[in-house]
């Protein structure tokens, strides 16, 4: 969220995964390093504490109870109906914000992988990089190509 034009993914995912496996798909898919904390909730963003939320590893260790670790949520617990949203926050610093939005629901082919990437705009952003702000910048300087962005390249990744 806030990056014009904006940085997205479209991905095929099994509604078998659970949280902390679409945490792993979703950094792979931005090309980060799981380097920082994150959150998933339902209902508002990671902050917002009238939403449903679901905590990573961290926050579980750290005796945070106000909410669902995320290993204990499937995918098709909280993205039912087709125009559900998910919220993730991911680098608090930097402020990653992201929507996942379910925009069909598929049948999942024998030996389909559990997680593909069929499109997506931008290189994601760098690791540390300032958030919003910074990226713009790194593009407007040319140190990043904004255009970078090869979905084969995510797939053999995630594969």
């Amino acid at each position: 969220m806030g990056t014009r034009p904006p940085v997205w993914r479209r991905l095929e995912l099994s509604s078998e995964l659970f949280l902390d496996d679409l945490h792993e798909i979703l950094q792979t898919a931005f090309g980060w390093t799981d380097s920082h904390l994150h959150r998933f909730a339902s209902g508002g963003s990671g902050f917002d504490m009238s939403a449903q939320l679901y905590l990573c590893p961290f926050d579980v260790e750290e005796g945070e109870d106000e909410g669902v670790p995320e290993e204990e949520v499937r995918l098709d617990e909280v993205l039912v109906e087709v125009g559900e949203k998910l919220h993730y926050d991911y680098d608090y610093g930097d402020g990653w914000e992201h929507v996942v939005r379910l925009d069909a629901v598929l049948d999942l082919s024998a030996g389909a992988p559990v997680a593909r990437c069929t499109g997506g705009r931008r290189a994601g952003p760098p690791e540390d990089c300032g958030g919003v702000g910074g990226y713009e910048a790194l593009v407007a300087a040319g140190e990043i190509d904004g255009d970078d962005f090869d979905a084969a390249e995510v797939n053999a990744l995630l594969a």
